[in-house]
């Protein structure tokens, strides 16, 4: 037992601090934006939720998880009703944000190319049938909606890994400013 007790020290290694992440920046997540191909209903799609993270600050899970009824665009005061982080779909706890100027623009442009139903309680984002090009009535995964964001920056010239959050923190540094100003 005293040896193992000796030897345990000369067995652990020292850590190297991780370097750390360089973050998305507000140009960046601009260049993206306007480095997806807006051709197809795919295209469209990733250009409406990277506004929707990007100009309204959501979280990546908040933004998928948005059904047609939670966007009200037609309004006087266009809004995104949000689901709070951590809670349950069932559980009706949401609250209205503001959509801004070109999240609003993204959305419409995507609603119409789209053809979405009227039907308030489908997906806002969803799948792509590969065989077709049409969209299905499938929610859009975290996965499949990560990989087209990086073809976006990756057309952008951005040759690391971007995540799903980094849209969010990339947005509200400006705001961040806007305020501190």
């Amino acid at each position: 037992m005293n040896q193992d007790r000796e030897r345990l020290p000369e067995t652990r290694r020292a850590l190297k601090p991780a370097e750390p992440r360089p973050w998305l920046t507000p140009a960046e997540a601009l260049r993206i934006l306007e480095a997806i191909d807006c051709s197809d209903v795919s295209g469209t799609q990733t250009q409406a939720l990277v506004s929707v993270m990007f100009y309204n600050h959501l979280r990546f899970g908040q933004a998928l998880e948005l059904k047609c009824g939670d966007v009200h665009l037609q309004s006087t005061s266009p809004c995104l009703l949000i689901g709070r982080k951590g809670t349950l779909t069932h559980r009706q706890d949401k609250f209205s944000v503001p959509c801004f100027p070109d999240a609003l623009r993204a959305l419409d442009g995507y609603i119409k190319k789209a053809h979405l139903a009227s039907d308030p309680d489908s997906p806002m984002f969803r799948t792509i049938d590969r065989r077709t090009g049409e969209i299905t009535s499938k929610p859009l995964s975290a996965r499949a909606a990560h990989l087209a964001i990086n073809h976006g920056a990756q057309r952008a010239g951005i040759e690391r890994e971007i995540s799903l959050h980094e849209f969010r923190v990339a947005g509200a540094g400006p705001l961040k400013k806007r305020f501190e100003d």
